[in-house]
């Protein structure tokens, strides 16, 4: 073989290899589906993979809680990958040293661990405030940020004043009835039911306090609650003293990837007024969108609706991406 033909093959397997590179980066979504575990600090924490071969997007939280939310369509957009976070185990707050930045941080290693390049964050409720902050943090690793029924604040004396607000002024007085009635129904329930790795007494008051997450007040959610893994009051209250005085103007750094975030009209947990006035500052891409038929869950509530509005958000970022 002449130095010629020897250098002509390996500028070939060369230009082989970059091909298959670029190949493996314009289609990220390599994984299988199926349920692993990553040792974060010494505990195992569990991922499920969905099915699809869209976006990858990691929902920090809970397992066999959102895919039943989460319509065929939009996993057909997304590849969801399920993610256990610390935030919620662990007996009392002070066995869980963690912080905000460490639960950031939990995402981030998921992402190394199944070598992915970009993910989408989606975070529901509390949650949203850490696909915010892993936008924030990790920018160049965020691909979107989707937030669902999630605050701009969490947890302190204006939080519980406006959220208080809301529900006296825009619920019906039939919701107010319907509210308190199942509460009176279940607060024995409530009171017996044990703490343990198999019950939640955070499962059984959120079925009672239907009123203040639903559209239709009267809705039964046990369903999509009694199946996944229980969390403890202690730990809920773990995730509410990390969280308890963030705010999302509260850095100088702006949240940059695409940011969408989905409102219920009828959310009283964490109502579309905490959002007026207080985003503008933090985000350099932000859309909002209010679902009228709504309450804490539109992505199942007005599920077509959601994801349509989804869908339209990730074409118009593709649009202005391919005009850069």
């Amino acid at each position: 073989m002449t130095h010629k033909h020897f250098f002509l093959l390996l500028s070939g397997l060369i230009s082989l290899n970059l091909l298959s590179c670029n190949n493996h980066k314009s289609n990220p979504s390599v994984l299988e589906a199926g349920i692993g575990e990553i040792i974060i600090d010494g505990q195992s924490l569990s991922y499920e993979v969905g099915e699809g071969d869209g976006i990858p997007c990691i929902i920090p939280g809970f397992l066999n809680l959102y895919d039943k939310a989460i319509s065929d369509k939009l996993k057909s957009k997304f590849k969801f990958i399920y993610f256990e976070s610390r935030a919620f185990y662990g007996d009392t707050i002070a066995d869980n040293n963690l912080t905000m930045d460490s639960l950031v941080d939990e995402i981030e290693l998921l992402r190394k661990e199944l070598k992915l390049n970009k993910i989408a964050v989606l975070g529901h409720s509390i949650l949203g405030i850490l696909a915010f902050e892993y936008g924030r943090k990790y920018p160049e690793n965020a691909s979107h940020i989707i937030a669902v029924g999630s605050p701009s604040y969490a947890y302190d004396s204006a939080f519980f004043a406006i959220t208080n607000k809301y529900w006296i002024n825009n619920s019906s007085e039939s919701r107010k009835h319907a509210f308190k009635e199942k509460v009176t129904l279940m607060q024995d329930t409530i009171a017996n039911t044990s703490e343990s790795p198999y019950n939640s007494r955070w499962v059984v008051n959120y079925i009672a306090k239907s009123a203040r997450i639903w559209h239709d007040y009267n809705y039964d959610c046990s369903w999509l609650v009694k199946d996944f893994r229980p969390v403890s009051n202690a730990s809920m209250l773990n995730l509410f003293a990390i969280t308890t005085g963030y705010h999302v103007n509260s850095s100088d750094k702006n949240i940059t990837p695409p940011t969408y975030l989905a409102l219920g009209k009828s959310d009283f947990l964490v109502p579309p007024i905490l959002w007026d006035s207080v985003h503008s500052n933090a985000f350099e891409n932000l859309t909002v969108n209010v679902f009228d038929e709504s309450g804490h869950w539109p992505w199942y509530e007005e599920q077509e609706s959601f994801d349509n509005s989804i869908i339209e958000w990730l074409q118009s970022i593709d649009q202005v991406t391919n005009t850069k």
